[in-house]
Formats: C-alpha cells, sequence, structure tokens
C-alpha cells in the first residue's frame, strides 16, 4: 500500500512509450483532481476510521500523487473533536498522518495548498470525532480551512460547531448576521417559587419573557464577578440568560414567584 508519485515525462515532448505512459497519468491526474472528490473512505459511515480512498490523486508541491493498489492507512491516532490529515514525501511516496491542530499551516500559492515549515500539506479532508461517531469532515472553502462541513451534521466554525439538524449554535468569537425573524421551534411557559430569604435561582440558558407579582424578587446579573440588580420585574421584561450569570434573587423572607415564557 502506498500513494505513489507518478513521474512527470522526461522531455519537453514525449517520445517514448513511458513518456506517453507519463503524460496519460498526468492527465487522468489532473481530471481527477477536482473539488469535491471523495478523499477518504466510506464516507456515509460514522462507526469506523477511514483510510485514503484507493484511485486518489493527490497534488503535493506540484508533483502527482496516486493511491494505487489499495487503500491507504493513515498513522497516528484519532481523539475527540477535529482531527486533521497531513501529508509528507517520503521517498518517492506520500504518508499521511492524524494531527489534531491547524497551527503552521499557511496557504502557499505555488502549491495551491496549505503547507507548514516542514513542506507538509495539510489535507482539506479529515474526521470530527463525537462519543464513537467519526463523522467525515470537508473543508468548505480551498481557501479558508477554517470552515468545515460534517457529513450528517452540520457546519463548523473557526473548529466551533454550527448544528444545522438541531442543537446548539456556537461561533466562538464570530457573529451571527440574519435579516429576518428569530422563529423558536417551540415557547415554554415556566415558573419558579423561591421560599426563603436570599434563596436564588440561576435561569437556565435561553431568551425569557418573565416577570412576577412582587417588587422583592429581583433579577440579577453577574457583573465583574458581582451579583447585581438590574430589576424588580413587576412589569414584563427580555431577559437573555446564559445558563450562569443571570440569577432570580428573593429579599424578603416569604414565598415569592416568578412567571415566564421561554422562547
Amino acid at each position: 500500500m502506498a500513494i505513489n508519485l507518478k513521474t512527470f515525462p522526461s522531455g519537453t515532448a514525449p517520445y517514448t512509450g513511458p513518456d506517453w505512459q507519463n503524460m496519460i497519468n498526468h492527465l487522468l491526474g489532473n481530471q481527477m483532481i477536482m473539488p469535491g472528490r471523495q478523499v477518504l473512505t466510506d464516507w456515509i459511515s460514522v462507526s469506523s476510521v477511514v483510510q485514503i480512498a484507493q484511485g486518489t490523486y493527490f497534488s503535493h508541491a506540484n508533483n502527482l500523487y496516486l493511491t494505487e493498489t489499495s487503500n491507504e492507512s493513515i498513522s497516528g491516532t484519532i481523539g475527540a473533536g477535529f482531527n486533521y490529515i497531513k501529508l509528507a514525501v517520503s521517498g518517492t511516496t506520500l504518508t499521511a498522518e492524524w494531527i489534531n491542530s491547524l497551527t503552521g499551516f499557511e496557504y502557499n500559492p505555488a502549491y495551491q495548498g496549505w503547507y507548514n515549515g516542514s513542506g507538509e500539506q495539510l489535507l482539506l479532508n479529515g474526521i470530527y470525532l463525537e462519543s464513537s461517531n467519526y463523522r467525515r469532515a470537508v473543508a468548505d472553502n480551498y481557501l479558508e480551512p477554517h470552515i468545515w462541513i460534517v457529513a450528517n451534521y452540520g457546519k463548523i466554525l473557526n473548529n466551533k460547531i454550527i448544528n444545522t439538524l438541531g442543537g446548539n449554535i456556537d461561533t466562538g468569537s464570530g457573529s451571527i448576521t440574519y435579516g429576518g425573524r428569530l422563529l423558536p421551534q417551540s415557547i415554554v411557559d415556566g415558573s419558579k417559587t423561591l421560599t426563603g430569604a436570599a434563596e436564588t435561582y440561576i435561569m437556565p440558558s435561553g431568551v425569557y419573557a418573565i416577570y412576577t407579582t412582587d417588587s422583592d424578587l429581583y433579577i440579577q446579573f453577574k457583573i465583574n464577578s458581582i451579583w447585581t440588580k438590574v430589576s424588580s420585574p413587576i412589569t414584563p421584561l427580555i431577559i437573555f440568560s446564559d445558563g450562569e450569570n443571570t440569577r432570580l434573587f428573593n429579599v424578603g423572607g416569604t414565598s415569592k414567584t416568578a412567571y415566564w415564557i421561554k422562547y
């Protein structure tokens, strides 16, 4: 098993049988190196670790390589989260190895790919390991390998998941811009009664329309590690909670109840 170098024709024009074969190899290889090609095995499966698929061509440092006789194993180990693949030259072959960081890779316009200082290439296909699920991933944009599409899952932005099949949205330090309306899939009624003085309740993460009938029940936000009173929501308020830094606080000693709609 190997990813073999395909020799370039020796002259400016092929004139021997081997030269013609080399030219045909390169014409076919250039045709096969297209965006969207399947590089990894078992694309749909999530239960097995992938290999480099037989028949896959690579352009590496402007040389052509072919995974020729069988699927090629990828060395190294896979951990939770993102796992990328780097290609390196070993004699007349390429070796593939799992890595877990994009650090050091920059776009090389001469080679039309992402390379590090050692001449190793980042393959824009990989794995996102979630529990025991090996989800196939591919870079969404050849010029920006920090945006990944994950099979049967969604998109990854700056190595954060946007789960398009339902779940949380995490854009890291990025923003979400939209021109329409936010339409929740469901609206949930809720309430919480605090029975004792100084009793608190951390609001679960979400967006709430909340009110209470008692001015001694406060909404507080944690600002600079200090819980700060924002309001007594006798008039309904709209609040956002991250599940950690927004709470109810009972000032008095009698039972008080907050009511809300969670979006």
